[in-house]
């Protein structure tokens, strides 16, 4: 990636930073807004090592986050890309418009949970989901200061077009990115509805517009896939070529089980996605974030050039897993590894 030379050369560095392969600066006006007393790697809790819930760090509409300024410089140039296919402003109030169905009158029982749980997969993927999984709703997956009611968080997989995606970090990728949020986000709410019209509260979210749930760690327990080195989930098979968006309900439902099938291990030794970043914001190593330690990616690193190319996505681009017809081979050869280490030395 890094052999596309300085595409992001303009302005002479002020408002866009300067690419060449010898590396990446960031432009003058991240340097002039963001927080002098404060990194984004503190706010997030890079090298904690008590647990805590996070705290609002971007894409939020909270005044007080420390990367506000940030943030409504990637929401301006967003506007100002005249050559994106995607309304960003058009979507939003699109988003805003929607609205829920009433939930319909108590059911006279409460339908077998297993059998509520597959209607409702089934549904969720004629509505254009790849899969969808449920789990019990905890509440450190939500951010300081929020609170979540309902007892269950259904995760849905909603795939990208990777031969839009695989174009990253230019303008089709980025439109492809918001495509998916919209699509994901639409999923959510009609299934939403749909449950609604079973007789159980229900209301989903999915797109870019940061939401009261992180999805991640709440989509690892679901079994949806794993969290990779460049701090993005890989599911064994569509690799990281998807977005995630949540339903939160009361319906009775089945909760499933973290799904390990080698992209973690994988990981461990691949280089790919940190040699594709410009920034070198891939960290090779887990870290201790809040307490726990896992894949990390640099906030202070990522967020300028995610914001000189309107979202970036190089890493998930660029991961083996993604690529079309792969992740089947990958599953495979990394359960003969598995299999290999526990028959041990000579006998696998």
């Amino acid at each position: 990636m890094k052999a596309r030379g300085n595409k992001l050369d303009r302005g002479f560095g002020l408002f866009f930073g300067v690419w060449t392969d010898q590396g990446y600066r960031p432009p003058l006006i991240h340097r002039l807004l963001k927080p002098k007393k404060i990194t984004g790697n503190q706010v997030n809790g890079l090298k904690e090592k008590q647990f805590r819930r996070p705290v609002r760090v971007y894409h939020a509409p909270d005044r007080k986050i420390a990367y506000r300024a940030v943030n409504l410089s990637f929401i301006l140039k967003g506007l100002l890309r005249l050559q994106g296919q995607v309304s960003i402003g058009g979507l939003v109030r699109k988003w805003q418009s929607l609205k829920l169905d009433d939930v319909a009158g108590e059911a006279s029982a409460t339908p077998d949970a297993e059998a509520f749980t597959q209607r409702m997969k089934d549904k969720a993927i004629e509505l254009g989901a790849y899969e969808a999984r449920a789990t019990l709703m905890r509440q450190e997956w939500t951010y300081q200061g929020t609170v979540t009611k309902e007892k269950w968080v259904i995760m849905l997989a909603v795939p990208m077009d990777y031969q839009e995606l695989s174009k990253a970090p230019f303008q089709d990728a980025a439109d492809e990115v918001i495509r998916t949020y919209d699509k994901a986000h639409m999923v959510a709410h009609h299934l939403s509805n749909w449950i609604r019209g079973e007789g159980w509260p229900a209301h989903g979210h999915g797109s870019f517009q940061i939401s009261d749930v992180l999805m991640i760690p709440a989509a690892i327990a679901a079994g949806i896939g794993e969290l990779g080195k460049h701090g993005s989930l890989i599911h064994r098979k569509l690799g990281s070529s998807f977005r995630l968006a949540f339903v939160l309900t009361d319906a009775p439902l089945i909760s499933e089980k973290p799904h390990e099938f080698g992209a973690e291990e994988f990981c461990r030794s691949c280089q790919i996605c940190a040699n594709a970043c410009p920034p070198n914001a891939i960290i090779h190593q887990k870290q201790l974030v809040r307490g726990m330690e896992k894949y990390y990616v640099d906030f202070d690193k990522c967020v300028p050039f995610f914001n000189d190319t309107g979202g970036c996505a190089i890493c998930i681009a660029v991961c083996p897993w993604s690529r079309p017809g792969v992740a089947d081979n990958l599953v495979l050869k990394m359960a003969r590894k598995r299999d290999a280490r526990i028959a041990g030395p000579g006998k696998g």
